[in-house]
């Protein structure tokens, strides 16, 4: 899967959307956390749907990442 540069989705939050300070904080873990991911079980581009699940069942329930309110 091609290396995907969230510096500047997480910049472009910030300068074109107003973005908070830890909502940026947070995209940047949560998308640090997907890479990993993804080159930890070697998936390819385009993802699937089930992958994309599998991903984030994996941060609710090993990582403990929640949604907060």
């Amino acid at each position: 899967m091609p290396r995907f540069d969230h510096n500047a989705f997480v910049n472009a939050c910030r300068d074109e959307r107003g973005v908070g300070h830890h909502t940026l904080r947070a995209f940047a873990q949560d998308l640090r956390a997907f890479a990993c991911f993804t080159k930890t079980y070697q998936l390819s581009d385009p993802l699937p749907r089930d992958d994309i699940l599998a991903c984030h069942r994996h941060l609710r329930n090993d990582l403990r990442a929640g949604a907060t309110s």
